[in-house]
């Protein structure tokens, strides 16, 4: 009966000890902290240069301050003047690549903007980079770019958002089924 005892009182010990070890620590996932909003940031240190002048490179690289992903490329990046061939934009990491087709020429003496839009987002979260444009130029300055005005529907008088806005260096009234801009950008 003594041994029976025994057996109890050690396996009534082995269980306490065993529950306090298990009751030490708390079960469950990490919260990861706060959420993330902010947009993700270009590095201008380990970036191309941009506004730059007597620009020849056929490649940009824009790298990020965190992961990032690509999203509607081909509606959201706008590349102004058009070039023949639309450059191709791939993703490593925290870093944009934008590649120029090796058959097509930039024009000398023209200033160029790579407007991003809304393609470059934060990998977890999903947050647009803002008023994420690459700008340079061919020659020995920048060009402004600016040309101030308003689309409006004709209907309403509201303004109207993500409309196509094109220059053209021709007057002919068949010029837009004919050429290319010479600039192009979105409201």
């Amino acid at each position: 009966m003594q041994s029976l005892f025994r057996i109890a009182r050690k396996f009534a010990f082995t269980a306490f000890v065993a529950s306090l070890l298990f009751a030490c620590a708390r079960q469950g996932s990490p919260t990861g902290g706060p959420k993330d909003v902010e947009p993700p940031k270009v590095d201008t240190t380990s970036s191309t240069r941009n506004f730059s002048t007597r620009f020849s490179a056929r490649r940009i690289e824009l790298v990020f301050d965190e992961w990032v992903a690509l999203s509607d490329v081909g509606t959201q990046v706008v590349v102004s003047p058009p070039l023949a061939k639309r450059p191709e934009i791939t993703l490593k990491g925290k870093k944009v690549i934008v590649e120029f087709n090796e058959k097509d020429t930039l024009r000398p003496n023209t200033t160029y903007t790579i407007n991003f839009g809304t393609a470059v987002k934060d990998f977890h979260e999903g947050n647009p980079a803002k008023d994420l444009r690459f700008v340079f130029s061919t020659g020995d300055f920048l060009d402004s770019l600016e040309v101030r005005g308003g689309i409006v529907d004709a209907f309403t008088g509201e303004p109207v958002e993500n409309v196509s806005v094109m220059l053209y260096d021709n007057l002919a009234d068949s010029v837009v089924r004919k050429e290319r801009p010479y600039y192009f950008a979105r409201t």
